[in-house]
């Protein structure tokens, strides 16, 4: 578990965090999966006792932009629901520790039998069980206070007030500034490169055949409107073949010719 925070360096790890690090393998849908299952497992059996066993799940969702992560919990059913954001929870070490955080809240409903606690004195009592259990890692706080990276940067040209996207969200020639009205400017992407000076995508080139099918598809339809569209195609490559044949050129053979 120590061995998820960023502070440990890579050779000090333990083996089974190193895959998790290794070429920004956590950013893999199936990777983050892996460990917040593995997490899940470890924390329900080290702090719950396992009494959360087959009623608590972890799902990962791009739409939470802000916060870390919620429990969704359903007293009646005895199940709960973790979400992660995969905006913020974009590290091992988060997903750690904000997994912990939600199982705590999980604990309050599905093992206490109470609703809508929130942080009061039930969770509170959670979070200091898990700090006992593990007592090298950092204290569960009420809220996190992780550095979002945002994707986008806009900018106010006149009072250079700052907004931030995780998309391309505002329109740049209706949306404006709420504190002064001015202009935004998309500056800066999460690699602090320059938008404008991004190299454009070069076009898709279009082959001899592609450009064949195109120049050719509704002939061949219309003269046989019978077929299907498999059928279609595979009448096009025979008459491709057959066009090319007609285009080569024969050239005399080499070892005839007298130098």
């Amino acid at each position: 578990l120590q061995s998820l925070s960023e502070c440990i360096l890579f050779e000090d790890k333990h083996p089974d965090a190193k895959p998790y690090f290794i070429r920004s393998a956590f950013k893999l849908k199936d990777k983050r999966q892996e460990l917040a299952d593995k997490l899940l497992s470890m924390f329900n059996r080290d702090v719950f006792s396992s009494q959360l066993s087959g009623n608590i799940s972890v799902v990962w969702s791009s739409r939470l932009t802000a916060t870390a992560g919620h429990c969704t919990t359903r007293r009646t059913a005895q199940t709960a629901i973790i979400t992660l954001s995969t905006k913020v929870c974009d590290s091992p070490e988060r997903c750690r520790d904000t997994l912990l955080h939600e199982m705590c809240h999980a604990a309050v409903t599905l093992i206490d039998g109470v609703m809508e606690q929130g942080h009061g004195p039930l969770w509170r009592q959670w979070t200091r069980m898990a700090e006992r259990c593990y007592p090298y890692l950092p204290l569960i706080s009420v809220k996190h206070t992780y550095d979002v990276i945002y994707k986008f940067i806009y900018c106010c040209a006149k009072c250079k007030h700052e907004v931030y996207r995780h998309s391309k969200s505002l329109n740049l020639d209706v949306d404006v500034c709420g504190k002064c009205m001015g202009r935004f400017q998309l500056t800066t992407n999460h690699k602090q490169i320059e938008i404008n000076s991004e190299l454009p995508i070069p076009k898709k080139t279009i082959n001899k055949y592609n450009l064949y099918v195109q120049e050719n598809f509704q002939k061949i339809k219309q003269v046989n409107p019978h077929l299907s569209t498999p059928q279609l195609m595979k009448q096009l490559s025979v008459e491709y073949k057959k066009s090319n044949q007609q285009k080569r050129i024969d050239l005399p053979d080499l070892d005839q010719l007298k130098i």
